[in-house]
């Protein structure tokens, strides 16, 4: 009898095995991946789940919770995903804006939270966070998300997308998830462990809640080579160190070439790898999108009416940039 399982119970066509790597699905719950991204989280096998990027996660989160006639609550400008999807799904959508401050150059934003805590949770499945938020770059306060779940508790949960934290100190809301059975954590390999193409991320929450996700997930979320390579990427948490340290000193050089344009209107500084900046050039983002370069802009936000978010590439790629704003300048 053979000591391996053999396995003719998914209809894959198996010619040559040894040969055609592409021939077997990736595993239902991939055990190592899941194992190695414990180990980086700081948390317990079971509360994870696996997902194609973190897109897949929020959508699953919502798709699981939330019904036409429900709403989910933002905080913007913020990543714009869970509003378009719940507005697909019926869902309505609350968005309390923000409180922006300018002085001089310096810009800042922050969540309201006075007017976040007195909202009418009465139809609310969710409340979504992005830590450190997507387009302005702060962080929030693990004590504010407590008030915020304790506020929700038997009512909804609190969704955490934490796609940017290890470009912050700031602490992550996995530590919460042992005092608080209703919040949900998003992480993702695309952006500081550089595996955006890989489409790997993962739901981290209570197994209370993963039990209402997991009947919705795809049953094959990876293939064998996805598999691999995200399992490498979580071996080497030094170089992913590296990467952000290299991001932030880039960051500090743009930063400064922008401050020294007499264009730029004000700048948000933040830990994260991206800088929004505004300028007094009317439509910047067309213009530098004319000219090869892709950046952010149509952001809905009236704060943001002449921003554009600029994601830090190599030294060349930023030197390109600010060239291209000099040519701007040249032409008003």
């Amino acid at each position: 009898m053979s000591k391996s399982p053999i396995f003719l119970n998914n209809n894959e066509c198996i010619f040559d095995e040894k040969n055609d790597q592409f021939a077997r699905y990736g595993e239902r719950r991939p055990t190592l991946l899941i194992e190695q991204m414990a180990r980086v989280y700081g948390c317990d096998e079971k509360m994870l789940l696996p997902t194609r990027g973190a897109e897949d996660a929020i959508d699953l989160v919502l798709r699981s919770f939330c019904r036409p006639g429900d709403n989910v609550v933002v905080c913007g400008p913020t990543f714009d995903l869970v509003e378009t999807r719940a507005k697909l799904g019926g869902i309505d959508v609350v968005d309390i804006q923000r409180l922006f401050q300018q002085k001089g150059s310096h810009a800042e934003f922050r969540v309201d939270w006075p007017k976040l805590l007195e909202q009418d949770f009465s139809r609310t499945k969710i409340v979504y966070l992005v830590h450190p938020n997507n387009p302005t770059g702060e962080p929030i306060a693990q004590n504010q998300v407590e008030d915020l779940a304790k506020r929700l508790k038997g009512k909804g949960l609190v969704l955490i997308d934490e796609a940017y934290i290890e470009f912050t100190n700031a602490p992550s809301m996995i530590e919460l998830l042992n005092r608080h059975d209703n919040i949900v954590v998003v992480r993702t390999l695309s952006k500081s462990w550089g595996g955006a193409d890989l489409r790997c991320g993962t739901i981290i929450a209570p197994e209370n809640i993963l039990l209402s996700i997991v009947p919705r997930a795809s049953v094959y979320t990876f293939s064998n080579l996805v598999l691999d390579r995200a399992c490498a990427i979580l071996t080497a948490p030094h170089i992913m160190r590296e990467r952000v340290e290299a991001i932030g000193v880039r960051k500090k050089k743009l930063q400064a070439s922008l401050r020294n344009l007499p264009v730029l209107d004000w700048l948000v500084e933040s830990d994260s790898p991206f800088v929004l900046a505004s300028l007094k050039i009317e439509d910047a983002g067309k213009f530098l999108a004319d000219h090869g370069i892709k950046v952010r802009f149509g952001f809905k936000s009236s704060h943001l009416k002449s921003a554009i978010r600029i994601s830090i590439g190599t030294d060349h790629e930023n030197q390109a940039l600010i060239e291209a704003l000099h040519r701007a300048l040249i032409l008003r």
